[in-house]
């Protein structure tokens, strides 16, 4: 059993939409019109015109945040509980409902108070009871799973080390607890050739795939557009690609489905390491179906081509500034003397003041970011800034001879 953690923001779209087929809501009315347990706090953008539509495809303007200042491990907690302790701390608000893209964990949230006014039921019982029942995903729910239940499996960070479950009182952004062969029964329910359930109508399926908005920022790497509840592309042959990724504290996840066709992909991993490994195994999936790369793994081949071109700069660098130095001193010409001149010094203290903040930041970074999307890239790239570090202090402390 796994997290599914955003992949359950697909399930949050099917469940909507199965109210809009209930005759309950429909897509263009504003969220307020359905909410009595909560109120958008005073804003100087307009939150009436946030719309149903507008939560389902990121668009309403509701900043990302995430909810790692909030008490999670209290089951007390409701989405309104959760709502008021974000608008307490910052603008939730924070541009024109359905000026661009603005990838949204709240916009989320209020779904899920939406789906609990409306249904008038909790929202892991109505999925329950509406998706997960129906389509047989016996082994799927809401409900933190004991390690017995979930076979010991541990979640793994950046770094390696391993990060136990932890308890969400919210569940609409993230909260789906599942195993691959109980998901791919979900991705397959989204297939036209396989749908032979009677949860949506296949219109509603096609009507949460349509583009709503253009991708932007990070997400725009993995995707051309945000539909409702799924990203889209088309990687060619006339095809529609749909997917959705997960992301926790130790866990990355992702699937696609080629709706048209009926194929699909579900991939569960319990290790933050992992962008580049999906990356690649949907490479050889759309290679295996004759369709162009998609967003996702060419955003990756490029990003990984660029740090590679960095390190081959670097590594040109550093035998240049090692081979001078070795050169001059067979010659006899620099001597190694620290601290002999105050002068010279002076000019490798600004040299190294406008180059040490670029070796930080890649500190910083390296063991959230470069390390876990690109693992290989990063130890070669960390050896070579280690090589420039030492050259350069080794510059600085060598000193052309007198010969005068």
């Amino acid at each position: 059993i796994f997290r599914a953690e955003s992949m359950t923001k697909s399930l949050t779209a099917w469940a909507v939409m199965i109210l809009v087929e209930q005759g309950k809501i429909n897509l263009s009315d504003p969220i307020s019109d359905h909410l009595t347990r909560w109120k958008f706090p005073d804003s100087k953008f307009d939150a009436g015109q946030i719309t149903i539509r507008h939560l389902l495809s990121h668009s309403a303007g509701i900043r990302f945040s995430v909810f790692t200042d909030i008490d999670l491990k209290d089951e007390n907690l409701s989405p309104e509980y959760v709502l008021s302790n974000l608008a307490e701390k910052e603008d939730l608000l924070v541009q024109s409902p359905g000026e661009k893209f603005l990838y949204s964990n709240p916009g989320y949230v209020l779904l899920e108070l939406l789906i609990e006014e409306v249904s008038g039921t909790s929202y892991p019982e109505f999925v329950q009871q509406v998706l997960l029942s129906p389509l047989g995903m016996n082994h799927s729910g809401f409900t933190q799973p004991s390690e017995t239940e979930r076979h010991s499996i541990t979640g793994y960070l950046f770094d390696g080390q391993t990060v136990p479950l932890k308890p969400e009182p919210i569940h609409a952004h993230g909260g789906l607890y599942t195993t691959v062969d109980d998901f791919l029964k979900f991705a397959a329910a989204s297939a036209a050739g396989n749908q032979h359930h009677e949860i949506l109508s296949r219109e509603s399926i096609q009507r949460m795939h349509t583009p709503e908005i253009e991708t932007t920022g990070l997400y725009a790497l993995g995707s051309d557009s945000s539909g409702l509840g799924h990203f889209t592309e088309s990687p060619g042959g006339g095809q529609q690609l749909i997917s959705h990724g997960g992301q926790g504290t130790g866990w990355l996840s992702y699937y696609f489905v080629l709706p048209e066709t009926g194929e699909g992909l579900v991939i569960f991993t319990n290790s933050e390491q992992s962008w580049r490994l999906i990356a690649d195994v949907l490479e050889m999936w759309t290679n295996g179906l004759e369709l162009s790369s998609p967003a996702l793994s060419r955003s990756f081949s490029v990003i990984a081509s660029i740090l590679w071109v960095i390190i081959a700069v670097i590594v040109l660098a550093v035998l240049a500034l090692f081979g001078r130095i070795g050169f001059l001193w067979r010659k006899g010409q620099i001597l190694f003397a620290p601290f002999k001149s105050t002068r010279e010094i002076f000019w490798y203290i600004k040299l190294a003041g406008a180059f040490l903040p670029l070796i930080a930041a890649w500190w910083v970074s390296a063991n959230y970011l470069v390390a876990g999307m690109f693992p290989v890239v990063s130890v070669w790239l960390t050896g070579a800034l280690l090589l420039l570090t030492s050259g350069l202090l080794l510059k600085v402390c060598c000193f052309a001879k007198d010969t005068s």
